[in-house]
């Protein structure tokens, strides 16, 4: 296939998935036009061609809204849609902005739904780890010696010991 050929096919494939955008009136001249559907669908490009390349001035006075033209600063349209699509578009965006955020809300609900689930698992799991090790700990033979020292025990028994000693030295130094 050369690249004109190409070209013309992704155009063909364009304009039948109605993804065609505003170009100039000589592509529409471009067409073949040798079997009546052939011209059929060119002067179907070129209306569609027409009302993509419509300026907002042109489609108030179409419409009968010359009252609108003032809005045309803030007017601007995608090149793949005409100024009905355009209105049509803006008039649904509401309800779709809305549907999104809904949706948004309803997912993110779900998400702490399955949140608090798997905090729940996890608990329940920390919960059967801390069970069990109670239970392996309990197998385990008791612990004979446990090596507590208590300071303040440790002085009074050996103040008692010091006194005790000097007690005993004291009584055996009387004696004789």
């Amino acid at each position: 296939y050369s690249f004109c050929t190409l070209l013309e096919h992704s155009n063909r494939v364009n304009m039948s998935l109605g993804m065609e955008r505003a170009l100039t009136f000589s592509y529409v001249k471009q067409l073949p036009r040798t079997t009546l559907e052939e011209v059929k669908q060119q002067e179907a490009v070129y209306d569609r061609q027409v009302l993509l390349n419509e300026p907002w001035v042109n489609y108030c006075h179409r419409i009968g809204r010359a009252d609108r033209i003032p809005e045309e600063p803030q007017r601007d349209k995608w090149q793949t849609e005409t100024w009905d699509e355009w209105e049509e578009r803006k008039r649904a965006q509401p309800g779709l902005i809305n549907a999104f955020f809904s949706d948004l809300k309803r997912r993110e609900g779900v998400e702490a739904a399955a949140q608090c689930e798997k905090e729940e698992k996890t608990a329940k799991v920390l919960e059967e780890i801390a069970r069990s090790e109670k239970e392996r700990k309990k197998k385990l033979l008791p612990v004979l010696h446990t090596l507590l020292l208590d300071f303040e025990e440790k002085r009074k028994q050996e103040d008692t010991e010091v006194r005790v000693q000097l007690e005993d030295e004291e009584t055996a130094a009387r004696r004789l």
